[in-house]
């Protein structure tokens, strides 16, 4: 493209009250266009969590990723405050979309307003601070995210150790910078906290009872080591009392299987005593 069509394709006048009509700000369709893009972020979040062991998984984590990238969207519009009328509806939905993308809100409002303070000046825009890829292999490992995710986390990590020492961060601005880290990290602390207890309490809630059997093949003895005589033949057709009223304390005759309880112990035959404890899960 010729420097001439370059400047044909961008330079695009709008009338002053287009212009004002488009810089209109309100809090519904923002509000609505919030709740959507929510939705949508849990609702590939919630699929791709379900169908984490299928092939679904690769289709999902794209459309994940992509719904999540346009976050920043949000994220930028808020840090301008020109997202919601209501100032303090920008606050709220820029902290969640920065909690989302590891960005603290304040961090980033101070770092943009200083770009746009001071944009491209090599020595005072925040954005050319950092080296920029210098060669092909360099500019594909950036596009992995894999330098952008080490260098906020890194940020945040650096801030919350109370070093507030970038060239952008006002003397006034240090202390709420390093306060906002702490607690976005608090917040990311308590988000696995309770990821890994819900982990254990779904895992316990799914596992087997075990049951566990001690025989022993000793004779049983009665109290001062003395054995036990042996029951009276019973008669034709009549149940033994011995017979009946095991079955009663037990619920259930012999020969049958025995009532499992927590703790209990249980005999199957004469001279051999199976104990029986029922592990539940924790």
């Amino acid at each position: 493209m010729r420097d001439d069509a370059l400047v044909r394709f961008t330079d695009h006048q709008l009338p002053r009250e287009e212009l004002h009509t488009l810089m209109e700000r309100s809090d519904g369709p923002a509000l609505l266009r919030t709740v959507w893009h929510l939705g949508v972020l849990a609702l590939t979040g919630a699929l791709l969590w379900r169908l984490r062991a299928t092939l679904w998984v690769l289709p999902l984590l794209l459309a994940h990723g992509y719904v999540l990238a346009f976050i920043f969207c949000a994220f930028h519009e808020t840090a301008h405050r020109t997202a919601f009328r209501t100032r303090w509806l920008n606050a709220v939905v820029g902290t969640l979309a920065g909690f989302l993308t590891f960005w603290p809100y304040r961090n980033y409002r101070v770092y943009h307003w200083e770009h746009h303070r001071h944009t491209q000046d090599p020595s005072l825009d925040p954005e050319l601070f950092f080296a920029k890829p210098a060669s092909l292999p360099a500019y594909l490992f950036v596009l992995t995210g894999i330098p952008n995710a080490i260098r906020r986390i890194g940020d945040m990590l650096r801030l919350a150790g109370g070093r507030a020492d970038r060239p952008w961060m006002a003397p006034a601005e240090r202390r709420p910078l390093i306060v906002e880290a702490r607690a976005y990290l608090a917040g990311y602390a308590v988000v696995a906290a309770a990821s890994v207890h819900s982990h254990h309490a779904h895992a316990g809630a799914g596992a087997p009872v075990r049951v566990e059997h001690a025989v022993s093949l000793r004779e049983p003895r009665l109290p001062g080591g003395a054995l036990p005589r042996a029951a009276p033949a019973p008669r034709a057709g009549a149940e033994p009392d011995r017979a009946r009223g095991a079955r009663l304390r037990g619920g259930h005759r012999q020969g049958e299987s025995p009532s499992l309880r927590p703790g209990a112990w249980h005999s199957s035959a004469p001279g051999l005593t199976i104990p029986a404890r029922i592990h539940l899960p924790r």
